[in-house]
């Protein structure tokens, strides 16, 4: 059955902005408070390429316990110093939106798309930045601090009463595709971050593909306007 799309989940980090100059920041200054020495970009894009969160390359890098206590799962110490630290390198290294995530948005919300982001960025700096970047007043909620983006996108499901045939989960690394598909949901990929190569995005969707799971993948953020209006469906076919 074809269902035109009614509600587009999104991330938020090198989707709707770049902030991958300061969040390298930030974990690098946590690697140096645990005597770790800094890593460079494509290092880090290696690192974060399949992780679910952070908390996982912490423990690979051997900053927390494998098994990690409950001060080290969602309001953990960590995570209270990565919000932190962030903020404070947000002053030096400066995230900025993309040139087209305003245009974007405003289209899509004029086309009667609810536009919800799920996002493992800090909320508070997730509100912080989607108002200063003039963002937040096209979507609906923004959810920050999200460890496990297939579990919430189910969790907002079914809380709002959204078909999963009708939502699609747009963002910029495999997790977020695979985040997706667990969930039920289309998948787009944005190609093009800091975080993630079109290689690497391509190895992931072509995986998915194999599954039978539908997925788009846009070059742009403007792409996916142009995609929904030539045919609404496409992403949702089944």
């Amino acid at each position: 059955m074809k269902r035109p799309i009614r509600v587009l989940f999104v991330d938020y980090s090198c989707t709707l902005a770049d902030d991958s100059e300061t969040v390298l920041s930030t974990h690098n200054a946590i690697r140096d408070m645990y005597d770790k020495d800094w890593i460079g970009l494509d290092r880090f894009r290696e690192d974060i390429m399949y992780a679910s969160t952070y908390l996982d390359n912490y423990r690979e890098w051997g900053i927390i316990d494998e098994e990690p206590t409950a001060e080290e799962r969602g309001e953990n110490y960590i995570g209270f110093l990565y919000e932190n630290l962030y903020q404070t390198m947000g002053k030096l290294i400066e995230p900025f939106p993309y040139e087209d995530a305003e245009e974007t948005l405003s289209r899509i919300r004029d086309m009667g798309i609810e536009i919800i982001v799920i996002s493992l960025h800090p909320q508070k700096s997730l509100e912080k930045e989607l108002k200063m970047f003039g963002l937040y007043k096209y979507v609906s909620r923004a959810y920050g601090d999200v460890h496990n983006k297939d579990k919430k996108l189910v969790e907002v499901m079914h809380e709002s009463g959204i078909n999963p045939e009708e939502a699609a989960y747009m963002g910029d690394t495999p997790h977020d595709i695979i985040s997706a598909e667990r969930a039920g949901v289309a998948s787009i990929a944005k190609y093009g971050s800091a975080y993630a190569t079109k290689e690497s995005v391509d190895e992931a969707l072509e995986g998915l593909r194999k599954r039978g799971h539908p997925s788009l993948a846009v070059h742009n953020l403007k792409d996916i306007v142009e995609r929904i209006q030539k045919q609404p469906y496409l992403i949702l076919e089944t």
